[in-house]
């Protein structure tokens, strides 16, 4: 099977409280200090009637190395996000428009017709929505949704500053750096209009993984991140600008891997002012009616994949990698002699053989990536639906190891000797004082230390013992 390489397999959101530094003042207004700035903060309880903002990412995730594999991490975004809202009661309005660096356009519209909202995208038809409050929270889906990319996101509560706004939308709801408390300095500036000026220096920026936010901090040639955000006198932003210049190591190999973030992301934005409207017939839409299916290398047998239409057995003699909307997923196994099936998934969900076809019982959607996972074994023989994680005995340390389920961050906290299939080993090392840890490795292969868990980057397989290895070193 083949590896499966995840940026951020075991990145954990700590819940530990930030230790942030205040400046009296800075800037260029009139300084104010961290209580006054503190008592005003807490004044900003109103929400705007209306938005009319923009909101800018153009930021670089390099990655300093020749391996196509790392490569493949590297991010160069460009976007730009316009967005006009009326949250007026009785007639809420959202107009979200994405264009990305290639050009290409999304969209998104809430809207009410007659006495019923609805809402649609470019790629997904009108949908009505049951009421003003789940009209009010896909507003705010829709928006983060829209503007959403690793180094961060708007929603509709970004408007709005708050004690909380750095944590959440510049740090993601991170608060540690490899299990370390960072501090941040604050300096406060009163703004025009008796608004408020903020400034923050930043040790670290949050960033979003394939499972969870983990932390770029900074080096010697990276100095952090700053941010600048204006308020008008209720706590409206009106402009908000950070710079990035961060780092990280990502020890997938024994020799770190060097990442570099730099760019910036911006938001300017006014408000109460009148919004121009859109009806849904303005809304270019591209509705797609197939999704993807996606077969992982099985040795010991021959798989295919069919667009099966109910009633049409036609469907099943023409091979697809691809399935239409309202069909069914359909799945055909030959194995090799002297092996069998032994179970066939899609998207973890169990199949059904029918007439030789392995068929999710489920219609298809459109837009939607459908992951067949097959085991294949020898005839007869039992195949576990679990690993064994062993540890080699290691002195001066204690290891723990997990059998963690992407994105559920709570098998973490659950010690485990054995691993599902699908899942990913985890192992966390606590050393004694003098040592510290040389590398950790997994059946001979490198792991990725990612805030405190040292993780194989590859998915989890039945029947396979999985063996841990920890070098220790003296401390630095």
């Amino acid at each position: 099977m083949k590896k499966k390489m995840l940026l951020a397999v075991c990145a954990v959101t700590a819940a530990t409280a930030l230790t942030v530094g205040f400046t009296a003042c800075g800037g260029d207004g009139e300084g104010m200090s961290a209580e006054d700035a503190k008592k005003k903060i807490a004044t900003f309880t109103t929400v705007p009637n209306t938005v009319n903002a923009t909101f800018k990412q153009t930021y670089k995730l390099e990655v300093n190395s020749d391996n196509a594999s790392f490569k493949s991490f590297e991010k160069d975004i460009a976007d730009t996000v316009t967005v006009n809202i009326d949250y007026t009661a009785g007639n809420l309005y959202y107009y979200g428009k994405k264009t990305a660096k290639d050009n290409s356009v999304t969209e998104h519209l809430v809207v009410k017709e007659d006495s019923t909202y609805y809402y649609l995208t470019t790629t997904k038809a009108k949908q009505a929505l049951a009421s003003e409050a789940d009209a009010k929270t896909k507003i705010s889906e829709l928006l983060e949704s829209l503007s959403k990319e690793t180094a961060g996101y708007i929603d509709g509560d970004a408007f709005v500053y708050s004690n909380d706004w750095v944590h959440t939308y510049l740090l993601l709801g991170s608060g540690t750096l490899n299990g370390t408390e960072k501090s941040f300095t604050y300096s406060y500036d009163k703004a025009d209009g008796d608004g408020l000026k903020v400034n923050v220096g930043m040790d670290y920026v949050g960033y979003y993984g394939d499972a969870g936010t983990f932390e770029f901090g900074t080096d010697a040639a990276h100095k952090g991140a700053k941010a600048e955000i204006v308020t008008d006198s209720k706590g409206y932003i009106t402009s908000f600008n950070q710079t990035l210049d961060n780092h990280l190591d990502m020890r997938i190999t024994s020799t770190p891997i060097p990442l570099d973030l730099s760019g910036t992301r911006s938001l300017t934005a006014t408000y109460d002012g009148a919004v121009t409207k859109k009806t849904a017939g303005d809304i270019e839409q591209n509705i797609p009616t197939t999704s993807e299916i996606k077969v992982p290398e099985v040795t010991n047998a021959t798989i295919t994949t069919y667009d099966f239409k109910n009633g049409d057995f036609s469907t099943l003699g023409k091979p697809s990698t691809t399935v239409t909307e309202g069909n069914f997923v359909a799945v055909k196994v030959v194995c090799e002699e002297g092996f069998e099936v032994k179970s066939v998934k899609v998207n973890g969900s169990d199949t059904q053989l029918i007439q030789g076809y392995y068929c999710l019982m489920q219609p298809a959607t459109a837009g939607t990536t459908y992951n067949v996972a097959v085991v294949v074994g020898a005839v007869g023989e039992e195949v576990p639906a679990t690993g064994t994680i062993t540890v080699a005995e290691t002195a001066h340390a204690t290891i723990t190891t997990y059998d963690f389920k992407n994105g559920d961050f709570s098998t973490l906290a659950k010690p485990s000797t054995t691993v599902t299939a699908g899942n990913f080993v985890a192992v966390k090392v606590v050393c004694e004082s003098g040592y510290e840890v040389d590398n950790v490795k997994v059946n001979g292969s490198d792991t990725v230390f990612i805030n405190g868990y040292y993780c194989l980057m590859q998915s989890a397989t039945a029947g396979t013992t999985y063996n841990v290895v920890v070098t220790l070193k003296a401390a630095a």
